[in-house]
């Protein structure tokens, strides 16, 4: 359940970026106040930033949500696989 929350969070910050590379505007959630809005034209610094910044997390948010989904399959024991022998 956790890895398919870290990969669908990741998933969702990396359309963000990749959408706001194709419209030239990022929208930002804040915590407690309203969504901030920043376009190419208007303020690239804080754009490049934005982008950027939700691009990586997303990507390592992914990364860490198939690394985590690979850990927990690994713990798990093999089943014992038998043989089937003939003695003669």
């Amino acid at each position: 359940m956790i890895s398919v929350f870290l990969i669908g969070t990741g998933a969702l910050l990396c359309y963000s970026a990749i959408d706001g590379l194709i419209h030239d505007t990022i929208t930002t959630a804040t915590r407690g106040g309203p969504a901030k809005v920043y376009t190419l034209a208007g303020q690239p610094g804080a754009y490049w930033f934005h982008v950027v910044f939700e691009g990586f997390f997303g990507g390592l948010l992914l990364v860490a949500g198939l690394a985590w989904h690979r850990l927990t399959r690994i713990s798990k024991p093999a089943p014992n696989a038998r043989r089937n022998s003939r003695s003669r």
